[in-house]
């Protein structure tokens, strides 16, 4: 929507209402693609992949009582790593689903969902 001149001006005015109310839009994007014209009434910030430890997290909630071992726990998680927490969520359910995640088989899948991704 970026190439409509009337999206821009009204995202500045958007911009200049909404200090008043100390509001703020947020705007996510994959790509960063911003008109010259929105650079002073933006701040970027960039949000970074998930660590190990956030995938860890991530896989707790889909695991619930499956008792896993922890070796594989570590080579699923390794398996998600470069994902997004989304990308990583669908993975880990997608495996839970296909074989579960205490067989070797989910590290398989999880990776092949990544090479689909890249």
């Amino acid at each position: 929507y970026f190439r409509d001149d009337k999206v821009i001006v009204y995202l500045r005015k958007l911009s200049t209402i909404l200090k008043a109310y100390d509001k703020h839009l947020i705007l996510l994007s994959p790509f960063l693609k911003l008109p010259d014209e929105l650079e002073k009434y933006l701040t970027i910030v960039n949000v970074p992949l998930p660590d190990k430890d956030d995938l860890k997290t991530r896989l707790s909630t889909i695991i619930s009582n499956e008792n896993i071992n922890p070796d594989l726990e570590n080579f699923i998680i390794d398996s998600a790593l470069g994902m997004t927490d989304m990308e990583a969520d669908l993975a880990f359910r997608l495996a839970k689903e296909k074989v579960g995640l205490s067989s070797k088989d989910a590290a398989r899948i999880i990776a092949n969902e990544k090479e689909q991704i890249i």
